[in-house]
């Protein structure tokens, strides 16, 4: 059967059948790798080297991904061609294949050794520093390994159970040098141990692909889900480091081969409430829950005393620079309050790694949440505030048979989108 080539698809080509090797294959969930699954993506290349991303929808994946391997060769047909992304662009090109609920893959039989077992773009290290502001596309690299270290817990915003990072440093001809970070599976996968003869000190080379630019005390490379790497890969741009290396020695301190990562301390999974659940619930059943806040208030442990009725606040504007210190939710019959605790300042502002997260979540206790009946003076006052001022505020008390001054409370309620 005759194969279309892949720089001769075409989205009009909806008839095309091609048969190509699965270069790179891995899961995409977002900025944490604990999210959920948004689409398998992969790098296909067919027989006479030309390469393209493809994508497989989270919606699609358990019925078209499961049976793809990475290193396999397919033939694939009724796909979608698209035009590429325009940013995070892993191979060069103008075109995609998007897999859809009609897209049929067969594994080849017999295929042919034409196959490229590499798919790479190589950047030079001077360049790296220019891609840091953009995200256009990923780098590849080639250089020896000088350096590789343990693995290293980190602690990320937007997670909740903490990841581990490995370092690599690779030097290239010129004698510069690179850093590498490799993330989660990535940095447990990465072992030298099969390929370093610590007898010989012979220098490794090693090719990175799928590595995104990243500045943090300097430039470097991170490695993520899309990152892969090949040990004395058999490319012609490798010639030059075989003949320079062939004499040199770098000596390796490897780390420990791990089997698992290393014990790491995990921060409590605190159930999430919104706050309309927690206004349907008895305060005193539960002990803690977390509240998520974008641009609002940080509720936290409440610090309140109580006499009978009367509702004392201590004030703790000064912990977080804000006036007001007090926020009242109105329900038909009860007031819910929250106090900003001054001992959780430290959470509120500790320095932790921008990875993007919007978002600011603080713990606070549910029995913080003090409830008691609205008196009609005050149901008054917040029915009041939620209406229009001036004249148009005393005819809406007439009309309620309300007295036209009704007395004023401490705590008044105004309608907020935020919450």
């Amino acid at each position: 059967m005759e194969y279309t080539l892949l720089p001769d698809l075409a989205p009009h080509k909806i008839h095309a059948k091609i048969q190509v090797h699965v270069s790179r294959k891995w899961l995409f969930r977002g900025a944490t790798d604990s999210g959920p699954l948004q689409h398998v993506d992969m790098v296909l290349s067919d027989r006479e080297g030309n390469a393209i991303y493809a994508e497989i929808p989270g919606n699609l994946a358990e019925q078209k991904a499961t049976n793809i391997e990475e290193g396999e060769v397919y033939d694939i047909s009724r796909f979608r061609v698209c035009a590429t992304k325009t940013i995070f662009k892993i191979v060069d090109g103008d075109k995609m294949i998007q897999f859809t609920f009609h897209t049929i893959v067969k594994r080849a039989t017999s295929p042919p050794t034409t196959f490229p077992l590499y798919v790479y773009r190589l950047t030079s290290f001077d360049l790296i520093e220019p891609h840091v502001q953009t995200t256009n596309n990923f780098v590849d690299v080639l250089g020896v390994i000088t350096e590789i270290h343990e693995l290293t817990p980190v602690h990320v915003r937007s997670q909740l159970i903490p990841t581990v990072t490995r370092t690599i440093i690779i030097e290239d001809l010129s004698n510069k040098t690179m850093k590498i970070t490799l993330w989660a599976d990535q940095a447990i996968m990465f072992n030298l141990h099969d390929v370093y003869d610590a007898n010989t000190n012979k220098p490794i080379l090693v090719l990175f692909v799928g590595c995104l630019p990243k500045f943090f005390k300097g430039v470097y490379l991170s490695g993520g889900p899309a990152c892969r790497w090949y040990f004395n890969p058999t490319i012609p741009e490798a010639e030059p480091y075989l003949t320079s290396q062939s004499t040199k020695k770098i000596v390796l301190q490897l780390p420990q081969n791990l089997q698992h990562p290393p014990a790491m301390e995990t921060k409590p999974i605190v159930e999430h409430k919104s706050l309309y659940e927690l206004l349907t619930v008895n305060p005193y059943d539960f002990p803690k829950y977390q509240l998520n806040t974008n641009g609002g208030f940080h509720l936290a442990q409440n610090a309140i005393k109580q006499q009978s009725l009367t509702l004392q606040v201590i004030t703790v504007n000064h912990a977080i620079g804000m006036d007001t210190n007090l926020m009242s939710i109105d329900s038909s019959k009860y007031l819910y309050l929250f106090h900003v605790d001054s001992a959780n300042k430290s959470n509120i502002n500790s320095p932790e790694k921008d990875d993007g997260d919007k978002e600011t979540a603080q713990n606070f206790d549910i029995c913080s949440l003090i409830q008691y009946p609205l008196t009609k003076e005050k149901d008054q006052q917040i029915q009041l505030n939620r209406h229009l001022k001036g004249s148009n505020k005393g005819r809406y008390a007439s009309d309620k048979k309300w007295t036209s001054n009704p007395p004023r409370t401490k705590v008044s309620l105004r309608s907020s989108s935020t919450f």
